[in-house]
């Protein structure tokens, strides 16, 4: 017996005599029954030209750290600004503070305050005193307080001390050289009665009188000093003291120099007190002395 025939003869199970049991029972509902519809959304479309999400996300950050970034900069500004301020506020209250404890405990003006219009005094003392041929310098300026301290008021002296840099001569006048002078004056009498009269047309040797040079003396040494002093008036006002010079009332002591510097005196001279002065003068006397006798010979000899 083959077995696959033996399989299919075998009788097979009738299952349409089965019945359905259901698992629960529905109740039975009253009335027709509506379904509720499903939305229907129409389909969206795409926009290519919008801006993504992302990108206005990162934009309105951006905007948001900037925002941020330049009000901490205008902080930072102001503080920088508050701090200089309050630093600016403590310098200007040290400086009042200052000109306020000189105003009420010094009652004169600052030393270089002083010291800057004596200055200024001496130059200009100078430029009044200089005259052609005395090289004369300035050698110091000072401000002498005299009086009694008055509050708000101060009365100085500017002391100007003028120094002479090289020596002045002057014609001689002293009794020393006073016969050779008046030589002087009778040896020019006596060529110009000489020219007057022709008396050179006979005696050639008075066409040609003797020289007597011009004698100078030493009038100041280098190194003199006069002193100037000039009244000065300082008058305090609201910070500061107000200084006014008063030239127009300089004091010179009674005392200026006299003469011209070595260089604009004659080149032919005479310096009297130098060594050998003395016996040239002599000699030149004599031959003066000589001179006149015969211009007085000649002119009694004369018909």
């Amino acid at each position: 017996m083959n077995p696959s025939e033996s399989s299919s003869s075998r009788a097979k199970p009738d299952y349409s005599k089965l019945e359905y049991i259901p698992a629960f029972a529905p109740e039975p509902v009253a009335g027709p029954v509506e379904l509720a519809a499903a939305p229907v959304h129409p389909a969206r479309k795409i926009d290519w030209n919008a801006t993504p999400l992302i990108e206005l996300v990162d934009a309105a950050a951006q905007q948001r750290a900037e925002r941020e970034t330049e009000e901490r900069r205008r902080a930072e500004a102001l503080g920088l600004v508050r701090v200089l301020g309050w630093a600016l506020a403590g310098v200007i209250a040290f400086v009042l503070l200052i000109e306020a404890v000189q105003f009420f405990a010094n009652d004169r003006p600052p030393a270089d305050q002083l010291q800057a219009e004596a200055d200024r005094v001496g130059a200009e003392v100078l430029r009044l005193v200089t005259v052609p041929g005395q090289p004369l310098a300035l050698a110091g300026a000072r401000a002498e307080f005299f009086g009694t301290p008055a509050r708000g008021r101060a009365d100085y002296d500017i002391v100007v001390t003028i120094e002479l840099r090289a020596p002045l001569y002057a014609p001689a006048d002293s009794n020393g050289v006073q016969p050779y002078l008046q030589l002087q004056r009778s040896l020019r009498d006596a060529h110009t009665r000489m020219l007057e009269r022709g008396l050179f047309l006979r005696h050639a040797e008075l066409s040609h009188p003797p020289v007597l040079p011009p004698v100078i003396a030493l009038t100041h040494r280098a190194g003199d000093r006069i002193v100037c002093k000039v009244p000065l008036e300082a008058a305090r006002g609201a910070w500061s003291w107000r200084l006014a010079s008063r030239l127009e009332r300089r004091r010179d002591g009674g005392r200026r120099f006299s003469g011209e510097e070595l260089e604009r005196q004659p080149a032919t001279r005479l310096i009297f007190g130098a060594p050998g002065t003395r016996e040239e003068m002599r000699r030149l006397m004599g031959e003066a002395r000589a001179y006149i006798l015969a211009v007085n010979g000649a002119l009694a000899a004369r018909p």
